[in-house]
This record gives structure tokens, sequence and C-alpha cells, in this order.
């Protein structure tokens, strides 16, 4: 699985090689919280892996969702 370091992904307009991935904050996100990130595979097609990201805080508030889509080496 080939998925490119999301800081060179935000800086690129969300696509590289490839790789697409989109997020947007559903809830505030303050100083000191603790945050779960997750990416669950969604589908695999013709070599192409959808997957879901999600982020939750310490009270399993959702604050962050989204998608990432890359090709399977």
């Amino acid at each position: 699985l080939r998925i490119a370091d999301p800081a060179i992904l935000m800086r690129n307009g969300f696509e590289v090689d490839g790789t697409k991935y989109g997020v947007r904050f559903t809830s505030q996100v303050w100083p000191g919280d603790t945050l779960n990130s997750t990416a669950t595979v969604e589908e695999v097609t013709d070599g192409i892996v959808n997957l879901k990201v999600e982020t939750t805080n310490q009270d399993g508030s959702t604050v962050l969702s989204g998608y990432a889509t890359a090709r399977v080496d």
C-alpha cells in the first residue's frame, strides 16, 4: 500500500502520484485533547483502495472525517 505523507498531500492540492486525501474538521480541537485516528479500508477495486479516515477526541466525539484513495502495490 502506498500512501504519501499527508503533509505533502496537503501542500500539493490533495493529490500526489495518484493518491488522493481529503479531510474536514467537524468539531473544535483544543490544546491538551487526546486524539485517536483511524483509516478503515472500505473497498479495494482494480488495485485502488478506498479508505475512510476519522479522528475522535478523548470523549469519543468525531473531530475530523474524510477519505483517502491510493494504489495498492
